[in-house]
């Protein structure tokens, strides 16, 4: 079963990738996105902040167990 979310990433050229946080809900990545935009960690552009959406492929309940509480 298919799975999307939705990655805050910070990139700049010649700079390390930086992962920020990940969102089920494509509008809070946005919305999150839009807040760093506004007040940036210190160092980085405001334009670097970028959201990428990716796909999580389970396979069986294999994947299921490893979230499991027991």
């Amino acid at each position: 079963m298919a799975h999307l979310i939705y990655v805050v990433y910070h990139a700049q050229p010649e700079q390390t990738v930086r992962l920020i946080k990940a969102f089920h809900s494509p509008q809070r990545a946005r919305d999150y996105q839009t807040m760093l935009q506004a007040a940036p960690f210190p160092g980085e552009a405001p334009t670097g902040y970028q959201v990428k959406v990716l796909q999580l492929d389970w396979i069986g309940c294999a994947g299921a167990r490893l979230w499991s509480s027991s």
